[in-house]
């Protein structure tokens, strides 16, 4: 090949490339410039929330619950009138010399039966020497289920012995149910609390938190291609 031939060959090669160059730069610079601009663009955002769920949850607690029993009643309607208070006592005799005289001393301590307060008078009753002869009234209160002991002294000759008896002319009353004989019974399903430990379902709120995403228009830079109108993603300031 001549010389001549060479340097055309060099100089068509030359110019392709430097076409090519001219040709690549063109289209970047029809693909990549751009008008900068402000206006609304629409934005995905990340937000976390807390909200609340109601989670079932097995506990222990005490628990009330109604159980039934058997129970024997009479049967029919009891008859009720005034009645005297229910009492015991127990009888002390004791004796002593005072003065030169024998002085015997009966003492009786009175329990009171009834579950309501009463006001007891007691005499007592001497049996001494084949003669007898009351003492005077006395007269106490005695609280529900208490004791107040009544107390009366007497002379005695020094050969007597004695004796004393508990009397009363106006004991204390109450109203008091009860039905006549023969009783007929019934039997009933009576009912009655009791408390036991059980396992209970409940509901208990559970805070939790979860991720969305939301979208929103806030103001920012546009970029428009010059040539074709599309949005571009950079600006290189051409």
């Amino acid at each position: 090949m001549t010389e001549g031939k060479k340097a055309v060959k060099k100089r068509k090669s030359f110019l392709g490339r430097l076409v090519s160059w001219i040709i690549i730069i063109l289209v970047f610079y029809a693909l990549t410039s751009a008008t900068a601009s402000t206006g609304p663009v629409e934005i995905e955002k990340k937000v976390f929330e807390k909200y609340t769920v109601q989670e079932k949850t097995v506990v222990e607690k005490m628990v009330k619950s109604t159980k039934y029993r058997e129970e024997k009643t009479p049967y029919g309607t009891p008859r009720c009138e005034q009645m005297n208070y229910n009492f015991t006592f127990e009888r002390t005799i004791s004796e002593k010399m005072e003065g030169g005289k024998k002085i015997a001393t009966c003492s009786f301590a009175v329990t009171n039966q009834e579950d309501m307060d009463g006001k007891f008078i007691f005499y007592v009753q001497f049996t001494k020497g084949g003669s007898v002869s009351d003492g005077p009234d006395q007269t106490k209160t005695i609280p529900a289920f208490g004791t107040e002991v009544f107390s009366w002294d007497t002379e005695l000759e020094l050969t007597d012995s004695i004796s004393c008896l508990l009397y009363s002319n106006n004991l204390p009353k109450r109203m008091k149910c009860f039905y006549l004989e023969p009783i007929t019974y019934q039997i009933k399903q009576v009912p009655y609390t009791v408390e036991e430990l059980k396992n209970v379902t409940e509901f208990v709120p559970i805070e939790k938190t979860r991720e969305s995403v939301i979208k929103e228009n806030v103001t920012a830079n546009i970029y428009t291609n010059n040539f074709f109108g599309y949005r571009q993603f950079f600006y290189l300031g051409y």
